[in-house]
């Protein structure tokens, strides 16, 4: 985790399932020490955020019901925010994830993962 501890994280967890976002959100904070995580269960409410507040890295469920993770990280993209996406999937298909990691500064995370695989994904992520 050599460059997540570099500099403090600003984190936004966009999981619709209360479980696992909860689950996400105690992972990186006590595991990985971030300390400043957003959350919701709303791409829609994610993208509102997005345009009026930084964050270091956008960490965001491949299917959420309403708009999906695939979707927030391309309005994102064509709203000019750059931040890097993490998108996580228990079911990830080929021709979406294509689509995304064509965006750039896009990492893409199968469920379920180990707390190393998401600290070297997020490494990488930040690195680019």
């Amino acid at each position: 985790m050599s460059n997540m501890t570099a500099k403090p994280l600003s984190v936004l967890v966009v999981e619709d399932n209360p479980d696992v976002r909860n689950a996400l959100t105690l992972l990186l904070n006590r595991a990985l020490g971030v300390a400043e995580i957003r959350e919701t269960d709303s791409a829609e409410r994610a993208l509102e955020w997005l345009e009026h507040d930084l964050f270091t890295v956008v960490i965001a469920d491949f299917h959420l019901t309403g708009m999906s993770g695939v979707d927030l990280l391309h309005a994102m993209r064509a709203r000019g925010i750059q931040t890097p996406v993490l998108l996580l999937s228990g079911a990830m298909d080929k021709k979406s994830a294509l689509s995304a990691l064509r965006e750039g500064h896009v990492e893409c995370l199968p469920k379920p993962f180990q707390i190393s695989e998401l600290a070297w994904t997020l490494d990488r992520l930040m690195a680019a």
